[in-house]
């Protein structure tokens, strides 16, 4: 959805008699051309004001508001800037001005002129507004809240500050408040797109993909060109594996924005996950054109490599994933089975190392097999295994039947086979079973630890 949305204040109008030559009557004439959808001849008013009165700052104001709407941002920074200068208690220039500092990234210049926006114009909710948006892509989502209330409060139905306020929850991790407020924005305006797109967006992570199909789909009734709707909705039909219209979903939001990378990279999950793994690539390529520093997308390209045996290519994306994200467990943890497929065992298990290392509960189990039944002598440590293999039957509650089984070839290969027999039974009284695990009891028995056999 569009997360967010700016309120910018327009043209001012002069009370004055229309006296041709009179700088407030051309102010006023421009304000006439700019609502008429003129905003040259405005300009030229605007001009004409400002060489008779070169010290009015409403007549900057006006005219950095027409060069706005012309998207000429740097000759609209200028006059806000003039107008600022003249009065320097000028709230909407403010305001405007930070709009502008805010769509160049220039978070700290756009702060502070909402800052003074609402200082010098405090009954402006939408500098309210527009300070919280400015707050949440600052990671401030208490004081965007904050902010959001204020504008609700100083105008009751403003309904995009619900919305606004909802998009501020939905980042603090409360979507059920964030919810209750895209309800209210809906209520308010029943046409809203944005709303029923956010609501879809909080109920995809809620995980009810149902209603995020929904409300995307009057999104899209609403505004069929809301392109993070089709997004959305094509990531609920993913989740509930209708890939085919997860595809064309994504497929619209591509059409809509070409430059839309996470809808190429979430395709070429869904054609891996049909199959389709030269549809997979080619997402994944198209999505690293855009954006070369995507370390999911790496990710994910190793792993259809990975599926078809490309070892050598899967890892060196798992490299340059692991290169980008250095705390990141996906890379690692992936490329360790990579390496394990390979053969090359030490490899795999330093990568198992760093996972743990990072706090991951993933990989405990992986590496306990790994030192317990690596083809590799040199590789195998029965002390560690056990080690890993207990922390791998903690996290799961002792519940999972794999994890139990690791736990057993560890204890066979510390050489406690009374232990590795107990816990080998109780893997087969688990469920679902576990293939083989007859065979490794029957090893234990006989005193025998299990080794894989190489690749």
């Amino acid at each position: 959805m569009k997360p967010t949305e700016l309120f910018l204040c327009l043209l001012l109008t002069a009370t004055c008699a229309l006296a041709q030559g009179d700088a407030k009557s051309l102010i006023e004439l421009g304000g006439v051309a700019v609502r008429q959808g003129e905003l040259d001849k405005g300009i030229v008013y605007y001009n004409d004001a400002i060489h008779l009165d070169p010290k009015n700052p409403v007549a900057y104001f006006n005219r950095g508001a027409a060069y706005l709407l012309k998207r000429d941002d740097e000759t609209a920074l200028a006059d806000f800037s003039d107008a600022i200068r003249l009065n320097p208690k000028y709230g909407k220039a403010y305001n405007n001005r930070g709009t502008i500092y805010k769509h160049r990234g220039d978070l700290d210049k756009a702060l502070g002129d909402y800052d003074n926006a609402v200082r010098f114009d405090p009954g402006n909710g939408g500098a309210y507004n527009n300070r919280a948006l400015v707050r949440m892509a600052r990671h401030e989502y208490d004081k965007a809240v904050e902010d959001c209330t204020e504008a609700i409060r100083l105008k009751p139905g403003d309904f995009v500050a619900y919305n606004n306020r909802g998009n501020a929850l939905y980042d603090k991790g409360d979507l059920a408040a964030a919810i209750a407020d895209y309800n209210e924005a809906i209520r308010l305006h029943p046409e809203y797109a944005n709303a029923y797109g956010n609501r879809g967006r909080a109920n995809l992570r809620k995980g009810d993909f149902d209603a995020t199909i929904a409300d995307c789909t009057e999104a899209i009734r609403i505004e069929p060109g809301l392109v993070t709707a089709y997004y959305n909705r094509g990531s609920a039909y993913e989740k509930k594996r209708d890939h085919d219209k997860a595809i064309s979903d994504f497929s619209d939001a591509i059409r809509l924005d070409p430059g839309y990378v996470i809808a190429y990279a979430n395709r070429g999950v869904t054609y891996h996950h049909k199959h389709e793994d030269d549809k997979a690539l080619e997402d994944y390529g198209k999505a690293l054109q855009l954006d070369p520093g995507n370390a999911a997308v790496y990710n994910n390209r190793g792993n259809v490599y990975k599926g078809r045996g490309d070892y050598e290519k899967a890892i060196a994306d798992y490299d340059k994933a692991a290169g980008i994200e250095p705390n990141g467990i996906a890379a690692y943890y992936n490329r360790s089975r990579a390496y394990t497929a390979m053969g090359v065992y030490d490899k795999a298990v330093a990568d198992c190392e760093k996972v743990a290392a990072l706090d991951s509960t993933l990989a405990h189990n992986d590496l306990a097999w790994l030192l317990a039944t690596c083809p590799d002598a040199g590789v195998r440590n029965g002390a560690k295994a056990v080690e890993y293999a207990l922390k791998a039957c903690e996290v799961t509650g002792w519940q999972d039947a794999h994890a139990i089984d690791t736990l057993a070839a560890a204890y066979a290969e510390s050489g406690d086979f009374d232990r590795a027999v107990k816990f080998e039974t109780l893997c087969l009284a688990s469920q679902p079973p576990v293939g083989d695990a007859q065979e490794r009891l029957e090893l234990y028995k006989a005193g025998k630890a299990f080794h894989q056999a190489k690749p």
